[in-house]
């Protein structure tokens, strides 16, 4: 009989695909994949996670997800001990009618299977019970921002105060199309996210952004989609200086700034824009990181044209060289030890999604140029 784990295993390699890169595309962690793969299901913390894990790495590698489901409900009715030897033992007695005896044993050995595997059947499903309500079977998205691969019909539930609405996943092609629910009455409404392109989604109806949606990749053959959802987006946000801001020089390639900092505000966040050095010219400049953990790293270099992409490990190094301005975003900013020109900064904390402009602008009322740390979400 087919073994779980291992065609897990014998899928992943076809795929040519590490256990470390399925880790990180199907954002599993690496631990469960290995547990997956070897059938050791007493990590898991109940039956109805691992089912969900199951399904998840099934559909990552290309297999059918109910069949290997069946798999793993076939794996538990065999590791389930049968007492076979003393249900077939004879007893010491001459005048046994063998025949009969035997006869009889197998009837008994063939409706013991039968009572474990209804047995084991019932106890699954009392473990994951079908709600009343269906929605409660959708994935929550209680994490600050989350990116993955889904399909057309994938649906995700987003807690917004004390409701939580339902986004659908459409038709995909050269864009892909998001249903949500909305408002008090939960009507339903449509956006389209073309590739590299973002928007906001505003549940509730109350003016303010719930969540943004990026686009990273669509395979429109498979009908799924690479997104990224992001609820860093807080209230409205705006920008306000202690000061009006003043004419730049003539004939200046650079921005203007006060002299006070800009402030970055939105819902509970406060993030203030800082002068790592002072300059009288603004010369080219450099940002070097060291990463402790995983990040996904997005950047680009104001001498290329394309945005680059990707993830880093621990104690991977990554430098960036840039002449007037460098655009930098990392998903768990609290990793990245990062030095602007040789100066340490503080991005971010664990977990926190950061995006910063560092760029040089001239200080007209200082007549200096300033490399600063300016804050974008």
């Amino acid at each position: 009989m087919e073994r779980l784990g291992e065609k897990f295993k014998q899928a992943r390699l076809a795929k040519r695909v590490t256990i470390d890169q399925a880790a990180e595309e199907t954002y599993i962690p690496k631990e469960k994949l290995e547990a997956l793969e070897s059938e050791n299901f007493d990590i898991f913390e109940a039956p109805v996670i691992l089912i969900g894990f199951i399904k998840n790495y099934a559909n990552y590698l290309g297999l059918k997800a109910d069949d290997m489901v069946m798999l793993y409900r076939s794996h538990l009715i065999q590791e389930q001990p049968i007492p076979v030897e003393e249900l077939l033992s004879p007893k010491k007695n001459p005048s046994v009618n063998w025949k009969a005896v035997i006869g009889s044993f197998v009837g008994i050995l063939t409706a013991a299977v039968i009572a474990v595997a209804a047995y084991f059947i019932a106890t699954m499903e009392k473990a994951a019970p079908m709600p009343e309500d269906e929605a409660l079977t959708v994935p929550l998205f209680d994490t600050r921002f989350m990116e993955q691969r889904m399909k057309t019909g994938d649906k995700l539930r987003f807690p917004v105060a004390d409701s939580q609405f339902i986004l659908t996943v459409g038709e995909t092609g050269t864009k892909v199309l998001f249903e949500y629910e909305s408002g008090l009455n939960r009507e339903t409404e449509t956006i389209e996210v073309g590739i590299e392109e973002e928007k906001l989604i505003d549940f509730d109806k109350n003016g303010i952004p719930d969540v943004k949606v990026f686009v990273r990749n669509i395979d429109a053959s498979r009908e799924s989609v690479l997104v990224r959802f992001d609820r860093e987006v807080g209230e409205s946000v705006s920008v306000t200086r202690q000061e009006e801001s003043v004419p730049a020089p003539e004939a200046s390639a650079f921005m203007n700034v006060p002299e006070e900092p800009v402030t970055l505000t939105g819902g509970a966040r406060r993030v203030e824009s800082s002068v790592v050095k002072t300059s009288s010219v603004a010369n080219p400049f450099s940002i070097d990181i060291v990463f402790r953990q995983r990040c996904f790293v997005r950047y680009k270099l104001d001498t290329e044209d394309e945005a680059v992409e990707g993830f880093f490990r621990g104690n991977q190094r990554l430098r960036l060289d840039g002449n007037m301005k460098i655009y930098l975003s990392l998903s768990n900013a609290g990793v990245a030890s990062v030095k602007v020109d040789g100066v340490d900064v503080q991005l971010g904390t664990l977990g926190q999604l950061v995006s910063r402009e560092v760029q040089w602008a001239y200080n007209q009322q200082k007549r200096i140029y300033e490399l600063r740390i300016i804050p974008r979400y």
